[in-house]
């Protein structure tokens, strides 16, 4: 499984976001990640005031012991004349465990994307654990719209921990994290493509990060790396010295 998910540096630390595409129309991508039938399918039901500034208590069906956690609402934008929406939820739990969560929706051609951004992640959370949480709750919404049986937990953990901590570990590091955006660089099928997110020696990158729908390839040495180990859908870059990468 390739992680979905990519880190977002913001003035006040740095975001998560992993996405997913839903093979339905926005509206009905809004509803279910705001009606409580809809979201004890995947997540768990809710009840309290559905308003901006009313507090929610969710029970989160995954979980062991199904615990209730309470959010207050920020944010509940529905789809527009745009077709994006968004839904923020500030979790009333204490330290470190009090976090803020959007969800992101956006219209594209054959239905829907989903983005989760977890805002503000502080240091000492451990991505792999957290990712790996992200990456199955979406799972789930996937596989609850399409009315198939989700991944387990425990699978997911093991398929996307090593490269979200791979991915901590290198965004720790401001000098690595910030090369390379916007790049333009050529795979090896002859597809040019843009980098839409920062590159980084030594984490598996999905195909997202470049654009491309080219996922059987290594990135040429136009990009200024050498080669890279390729598997579907993702490209794992070498290590390579980074004034090689970008003199």
């Amino acid at each position: 499984m390739t992680i979905n998910g990519r880190l977002e540096s913001t003035h006040a630390g740095r975001d998560l976001l992993v996405t997913r595409h839903l093979p339905i129309a926005v509206d009905d991508a809004w509803r279910w990640v705001t009606e409580s039938k809809l979201t004890s399918t995947w997540y768990g039901p809710w009840t309290g005031e559905a308003r901006v500034g009313g507090i929610v208590d969710v029970t989160m069906n995954a979980e062991e012991g199904a615990p209730t956690s309470g959010f207050r609402i920020d944010e509940c934008r529905a789809p527009g004349a745009d077709g994006t929406g968004r839904l923020e939820l500030a979790s009333t739990g204490e330290p470190p465990f009090n976090w803020v969560t959007a969800i992101e929706l956006a219209a594209v051609d054959g239905g829907a994307t989903v983005t989760l951004r977890h805002v503000s992640i502080p240091t000492d959370i451990p991505l792999g654990d957290l990712g790996a949480g992200w990456e199955f709750y979406l799972d789930a919404l996937v596989a609850a719209v399409e009315g198939r049986p989700g991944k387990g937990f425990d699978e997911v953990l093991d398929e996307v921990r090593d490269d979200y901590e791979a991915l901590a570990r290198v965004q720790s590091s401001p000098v690595l994290a910030q090369r390379g955006q916007g790049r333009r660089v050529t795979t090896c099928a002859g597809l040019d493509a843009v980098v839409q997110q920062p590159i980084v020696t030594g984490v598996s990158l999905s195909r997202a990060t470049f654009g491309s729908s080219d996922s059987h390839c290594m990135v040429a040495a136009a990009c200024g790396f050498h080669s890279s180990a390729m598997r579907a859908g993702s490209w794992t870059i070498s290590a390579v010295p980074l004034t090689e990468m970008w003199p």
